[in-house]
């Protein structure tokens, strides 16, 4: 995705990325949807928002389904279609399964995604826990990004850790832990 938006005017609104000027021609937006597993029941709902964000935006809007974890999965869907009466509608997408990308994240290409390197392992150990915080730290950012990346690692690692451990990992960093919009949220 970063790539896609170098040298492009960017804003972030809900899961709505809005690239190019408001005045440019070719300006376009992702709508960006995230699944743990895949669930095609809310497929429907993306086309509909898809829609409704292409009108109210006034410029072409691509969805982008982001797979997290790829569990028992065999299979995730790139398209949504229904069929009746002899006709078929079909709307596709492009899909990105994050555990394919799990070398570019430990390589460096996509380190702003180390907080979710946990999703990308079957069974993810204290040393997968241990790389996500040594990439997060060696990141050239704010403290507030690397808060906020923190508590998206520490967040993620409590769906497959136990708590102490956690807190024993993050130690050195727990004070600025509790500086993170997502903590605060909590």
């Amino acid at each position: 995705i970063s790539a896609c938006l170098v040298g492009s005017e960017m804003c972030i609104r809900d899961r709505v990325l809005l690239i190019g000027a408001e005045d440019d021609p070719g300006r376009w937006a992702m709508h960006v949807e995230y699944q743990l597993q895949p669930d095609p029941s809310v497929m429907p709902g993306w086309l509909f928002k898809t829609g409704a964000l292409t009108r109210q935006l006034g410029c072409r809007v691509i969805l982008v389904v982001f797979y997290l974890e790829r569990g028992s999965s065999a299979t995730f869907p790139s398209a949504f279609s229904t069929e009746a009466g002899g006709l078929k509608n079909e709307f596709s997408f492009p899909t990105i399964r994050l555990w394919e990308h799990k070398d570019r994240i430990r390589g460096g290409d996509l380190e702003e995604l180390a907080p979710l390197l946990a999703l990308c392992e079957d069974n993810p150990t204290e040393q997968t826990m241990r790389e996500e915080r040594e990439i997060i730290l060696r990141l050239d950012t704010t403290p507030e990004v690397r808060a906020e990346l923190l508590a998206v690692a520490l967040t993620v690692g409590l769906r497959y850790f136990r708590r102490e451990m956690l807190e024993r990992l993050f130690r050195e960093e727990l004070e600025m832990l509790k500086e993170a919009s997502v903590i605060q949220e909590w």
